[in-house]
Formats: structure tokens, sequence, C-alpha cells
């Protein structure tokens, strides 16, 4: 090779690098900051979804809170209406009836609220709370079983295990809501 096809081979190296430097560094910065964009626009998603999220699980909650009031009311106005009628009505047996089968519907149900509210102050870490464990308790069959024959007994017994399941639910809600917070509160 001749020094002039060295010198010519050189001058072409130095022209395409004076032509591809700046491309290949433009490339990479815009690769970085299209990089960066795309990881705070996964970060917005991220963080609207656990909004959203968190939303909705507050509103599960809210609702099932308004279910418990509703049966817990429910409660005390049937059991303290039939029961107050069967104070002066003691040898109506139809009565007596509708009163168990009140009774018993709820105490069907039960277990299954119970277990359902257990499960999830356990998944919110809420297991060592004394309401957890009073709660765990109320799901020993033979409590229900150890209640006295007297009616009001019994219905207090319901009402008891409602304001519990009712309790338990705030304190989950209250768990939602700060979490839902703490989303916030980290940017």
């Amino acid at each position: 090779m001749d020094i002039e096809s060295i010198k010519t081979i050189t001058d072409g190296i130095v022209e395409v690098s004076k032509i591809l430097g700046p491309a290949i560094i433009t490339a990479i910065v815009m690769y970085k900051i299209g990089k960066k964009q795309l990881e705070i626009k996964l970060r917005e998603l991220e963080k609207s979804h656990t909004y959203s999220a968190s939303e909705k699980l507050f509103d599960y909650y809210h609702n099932r809170e308004k279910e418990l009031n509703k049966s817990y009311n429910s409660i005390n106005e049937s059991t303290g209406f039939l029961l107050g009628m069967s104070s002066v009505l003691t040898t109506d047996d139809a009565l007596l009836n509708k009163i168990t089968k009140i009774y018993d519907f709820y105490k069907m149900t039960l277990p299954y609220q119970i277990k359902l509210t257990l499960r999830d102050l356990k998944k919110y870490d809420l297991q060592t709370t004394e309401e957890f464990r009073k709660l765990e308790s109320f799901l020993d069959q033979k409590s229900f079983q150890d209640q006295k024959k007297n009616w009001g007994e019994k219905a207090f017994y319901l009402l008891e295990i409602y304001f519990y399941l009712q309790i338990c639910n705030k304190m989950i809600l209250e768990e939602i809501s700060t979490n839902y917070m703490k989303i916030f509160v980290k940017t």
C-alpha cells in the first residue's frame, strides 16, 4: 500500500467518525432518555393501579361493614320484637319456632363470616390483636351449644359476635386506609 491510499483511508475513517461519532452518541443518549421515560411511565402506571386496587379494597370492606351493620340491626330488631312477644305469649309455639329459625340462620352463617374476617385480619398482619383471638374463640361451635336455653342470652351472644365482626372490619378498613396513604407519602 502506498502512502496516498493510506492517507485516503485515514481521511475516510476520520470523515466517517465525524458523522457516525455524534450519531452514535446521540443514539446512546436518546436510548437512555427513552429508557428513563419508560421507567417513569411504568412507575406512574404502577402507582395508579395501586391506588385503584386500594380504592376497590376500601370499597369492598366499606360495603361489608354496611352488611354487618344491617345484620346486627336485623338481629337486634327481630329478636327483640320476638323476645318481647314471647314474654307476653309464652305458650305460642309458632313464635318460638320463628325465633329458633332466625337464631339457626345466623348460627349457620356466622362461621363463614368469622372465617372470612379472620382470613382478612391475617392478610393485614392483625392476628396478634385481642379482637382476633376473641373472634377466633367464637368459631368453637360448642360455645353455641353451651348457651343457656334463654333466648335473650342467645340473642345477646349473636349480637356480641356481630359486634366483634364489625370491630375487626373497622380495623381492616383502618389498615387499608393507612396503607393507601403510604403509597403517596413515599413519593
